[in-house]
Order: structure tokens, then sequence, then C-alpha cells
């Protein structure tokens, strides 16, 4: 992008619009939870700990980015909103370059990224939701950065493109593998229109900068890596799969279901791209990125539909890696490709009438504000989040209070929580405190499915549930409602059995909850028993 005071600007704006959503949302980023447990600050027992193992074994390089802020002593808050800003700008930014990339307005291009945003306009969710304002810390990521690759792609920006799609393999593994397979893959389809570009070596150089960035951070990751040795309980990693899993929808609660209307528009979205392709509107140097955008949502589109019917034939690998999550990746910037190419066709069509080229620019900005005035509560609501985030009160000093009190004290054990308002976070990134185990976390178990079988320990053991039939099935997790009966059901004697048993000396919970053991202290949402 050109240095003038037209990009200055609009680059202006695109900052300051993410810096004025980063402030309006209040969320902690679940990589708090990696980021503060490998950074090494909180003293774990020497015990076993399966938990601590997985977190510390979690590579991504958002992750390690959040472990070094935490251990600079940045507050929890201010990671979390430093994940918001800049996911939030790469999709601005995302946004905003495919736009005037094929409107070639700039005006045109932040109001429709700016809409976008404000509306979090998307295709929908599949059996993994699109990532926006998430507190997912790698899928909003992987989400950001696919989106900005399309778009630095179809503006030809292929140094910084082939850089962020060799990146994108240390912040989400799989997402960056089939970015990068897409890519290889469009090069070969089309070796003979895109040869300039494989014989390219700044271009490649670029991609292995990135790349390299993805080496040192898997190395970085390996040198810290716990050693996970148990023997893999095959049945119960299929019951897991069939009763636990929640996002694997070959196995789990949404088997049947299928997005028709997100095919539906990905089949408009196909139309207009082939359309647009077929006219030769575009300059040939936008063919390669709207290329590989098209041969991703054909692919991802052809995997989501044969997985949904055929999953029996699907190894486990790849139902591991969850292939529907591919099809997401158009979800963000379907809506503005589709805008755009409709206002570049129309634009083309009028060339033969009377009318002034203009006339179709201001009525597509008009069609931006319409929907911008008609949301106006959408700015409100952002507005709102500012005042509230900034707004200083009783409730925000009194649970500031409680979490520096378990802060402050000592016991040598583990602490077991609750899966209300994130209290198993603000336990790890606040008071940083040792947890045995986040109730609601079982889902590492596809990635490590070895660890099924210590995993299935803790539910009985711990939980008292059944591995084998939970009540509420395909959560992911232990569900709140039956953590709450787990709990409330332990007497004094079983709450010492697991202190003697597994070290487990803290518990933090709803105050509401009835619990056998004597109150340590609490404020107006929870309480914190010590196990004695």
């Amino acid at each position: 992008m050109k240095i003038n005071r037209e990009n200055i600007f609009f680059s202006t704006l695109l900052v300051l619009s993410s810096l004025f959503f980063a402030l309006s949302y209040n969320f902690e980023t679940r990589g708090l939870v990696e980021g503060t447990i490998q950074s090494g600050i909180i003293n774990y027992p020497n015990e076993f700990n399966l938990f601590r193992d997985i977190s510390i074994n979690a590579w991504s390089l958002p992750i390690q980015i959040i472990s070094i802020l935490v251990k600079a002593n940045i507050s929890p808050v201010i990671i979390s909103m430093i994940v918001i800003f800049i996911s939030t700008l790469i999709f601005f930014a995302g946004v905003f370059i495919i736009t005037r990339s094929l409107t070639h307005s700039s005006i045109l291009a932040f109001l429709v990224s700016f809409l976008v945003v404000l509306l979090k306009k998307h295709f929908g969710h599949l059996d993994y939701p699109t990532m926006m304002f998430s507190e997912h810390t790698n899928g909003l990521m992987a989400q950001a950065i696919s989106t900005l690759v399309f778009a630095l792609l179809i503006n030809n920006n292929l140094k910084l493109s082939f850089f962020l799609s060799g990146l994108l393999i240390s912040v989400h593994f799989t997402v960056g593998l089939w970015l990068n397979f897409i890519i290889l893959l469009t090069l070969i389809l089309r070796f003979k229109r895109y040869k300039n570009i494989v014989f390219n070596k700044q271009i490649f150089i670029y991609f292995f900068l990135g790349l390299s960035v993805t080496l040192l951070s898997f190395y970085l990751s390996l040198a810290q890596k716990m050693p996970i040795n148990f023997n893999f309980d095959i049945e119960a990693y299929k019951t897991y799969m069939r009763v636990w899993e929640d996002h694997r929808t070959a196995w789990g609660l949404y088997s049947n279901w299928i997005n028709y209307d997100y095919i539906a528009k990905t089949l408009i979205l196909i139309l207009l791209i082939s359309v647009y392709l077929k006219t030769r509107i575009t300059q040939n140097n936008l063919d390669f990125g709207i290329n590989i955008l098209l041969i991703s949502v054909i692919l991802s589109l052809f995997v989501y539909i044969a997985y949904k019917y055929f999953y029996f034939l699907f190894p486990d690998i790849i139902v591991r890696v969850m292939p529907t999550r591919f099809f997401l990746l158009h979800s963000i910037i379907g809506w503005p490709v589709i805008f755009s190419i409709l206002y570049v066709l129309l634009k083309s069509a009028i060339k033969k009438f009377y009318f002034k080229n203009n006339y179709i620019h201001f009525l597509f900005v008009l069609i931006i504000i319409i929907n911008l005035v008609q949301h106006n509560y959408n700015f409100i609501e952002r507005y709102n989040g500012i005042k509230s985030n900034f707004l200083i009160n009783n409730k925000v000093d009194k649970e500031d209070e409680f979490w520096n009190l378990i802060k402050k004290t000592e016991i040598d054990g583990f602490y077991l929580t609750s899966t209300t308002d994130n209290i198993c976070l603000k336990t790890v990134a606040i008071a940083k405190k040792p947890v045995f185990t986040c109730p609601e976390t079982l889902n590492f178990i596809p990635y490590y499915p070895k660890t099924v079988g210590p995993a299935k320990k803790i539910v009985e053991e711990i939980f008292d549930m059944s591995f084998n039939n939970p009540k509420i099935k395909n959560m992911g997790g232990i569900h709140q409602k039956d953590l709450k009966v787990s709990y409330e059901n332990k007497s004094y004697e079983n709450w010492i059995n697991l202190k003697n048993n597994y070290y487990i000396k803290g518990l933090i919970v709803p105050k509401k909850w009835n619990i056998n053991l004597k109150v340590f202290f609490s404020n107006g949402d929870y309480s914190f028993y010590v196990i004695e």
C-alpha cells in the first residue's frame, strides 16, 4: 500500500475504529490459561497434573506471546484487550483491502468493513462457530489472519500474504496447513498462468521468513514439552467422541445437522466469483487471489458435504482436525466479496447507458449508510460497553479484592473450580493458583488421545459422574448443572478424601451453592473454601 494522504487517513480510521470496539468488549481471552501456566509464574505442586501438562504442551504463537506479556506483569484485562484490538484490526484491514481491491473505493471499503465488524456480519456458524469478538484465542486469530491473507492475495500483496501464510501455521496448525495447501493447489492447477509467481524468489523468501517464525515457535514449544505417556484406551476414546465431543459432528450432538443457509450463501458467492472471473472485468493481477478464494470455497464445501454424509469413511486423524472448520474461512469475507462483485458488475453494465458511474457509487454508499443508521442501537450498545468497562463501582472493587485475597492465600495444593463466569480462568490468570483441572474442558482429548484414560478417571473419581453416560451430553466438558450436583452431594469426608488422594485443597464456586465445607471467605458472587 502506497504512503499517501488517503491511505494514511483510512489507516488511521481503521486503527481508531478497532480501538473503539476493543474498548467496548469485556471478556478474558482463553489463551490466558495456557499462557499463564507456560510463563512458569504459578507454583504447581510436584504431584502429577494432567491439566498443567496439557497446557504446557499447547503449541501456539499467540499463547507464547501471552506468556511473555504475563511474565512482564501485564494485567489479564489488558492482555485480553490487546488480543481483541489486534484481531479486530486484522478483520478491519482484511475486509477493507478486499472491498477496495474490487471496488477501487476507499470510502465504500471503510463503510463495508465498519458495517461487517459492527454487526458481526458473516455467513453464520457451523459445528464450530465463526470466530469474531470471541474468547477463543487461537480460533479467533486464525480466522482473522486467514481473512487478511485472502485480502492481501486478492490485492496482489503477494510478499506479505505469503509471509502471513507461513506464519499462520504457528497460530493454528490445521488452518495454516489448509490455507497453504490451497495456495499450492492453485499454483499447480494454474501453473501456466501463474508460473511467474512460482519462480519469483522474493515471494518465497517471504514465505520462508514466515515459516521460520513458525519453526522457531515450534522449537521453543518443544523445549518445554512435558511427556504424556499413557496407554491408549480405545473404548474410552470412542465413548468420548460419542457422548462428550461437541465440535466433530460425525459423533456428537449435531451429527444430522447441516447448515443449508450457509451452503446457499456459499453457492451465491461461488456463482458471483465465477461470473466475475468469466467477464474479465478485473485486471489479471487480481485473478490469483480470487482463484485461491474460489478453490478454497469449493473444496471446503465438498469436504463439508462429504463429511456430513460419509463421515464413517473418514479416518480418525481427519475427524480429529475438524475438517468442517475449513468451510468457515470465507464466512466473514463472503458478504463483502458478494457486495463488491455486485457493485463492479452493475457499474460495468451501465456503461451502455447514459448514467454516470458515480451514481452507482453513491447508491452503494447510501445503502451502507442506511444499514448503519438502521442498526444505530449497535453503536449505543458498544458505547455503553465502553462506559461500563471504565466505570469503577463497588462490585468490580469487591471482585478484584476477592481474587487478590485468593492470590495472597498460601495453600500448597491444587484448586477446584466451577464452570461459571470463567472462574477457572480467573483462578489461573488473576489469582495465579494451580487448578487441578477446568471442569468445562475435556476437548483436549482429540489432540492428545492417550489422555482419555486419566481424563475418564478424573470425571469418575473427582466429579462422581459416569464417563460412559453423562446426563448432559456433547458439551465438550462437564455441564454446570451436573457439576453443581456433584459438588453439593459430596460429604465432608469426600472432600477430605480428595485432599488426601489428589492433593486438592482449595475450592471456588458460586456463593449460592451449598457445599459441605466451611467458607474461608466470599464476596457477593463467589465463595472460597479451604479443605482442611
